[in-house]
């Protein structure tokens, strides 16, 4: 699954809030392969990536990046 990685738990939990209002999401401990200042990450289901950038966007949310199956997660 692929999951979008943040800087602050700010970040992290504002984006939660918007996600959920539109798909099913799983916020999770950030992996340790992963390097941020903030220890949380958000899964989602393959294929949703456009609508999760969209939501992040519509809404002004930060993101570190969003690593997909493809980059070894």
């Amino acid at each position: 699954m692929p999951i979008i990685v943040f800087n602050s738990t700010h970040h992290a939990l504002a984006a939660e809030k918007a996600l959920e209002e539109e798909m099913e999401i799983d916020i999770v401990p950030l992996p340790a392969k992963y390097q941020a200042d903030c220890g949380l990450a958000i899964e989602f289901d393959s294929g949703e990536t456009d609508l999760v950038r969209k939501i992040l966007s519509r809404n002004t949310l930060e993101y570190k990046d969003i690593y997909t199956p493809d980059d070894g997660c």
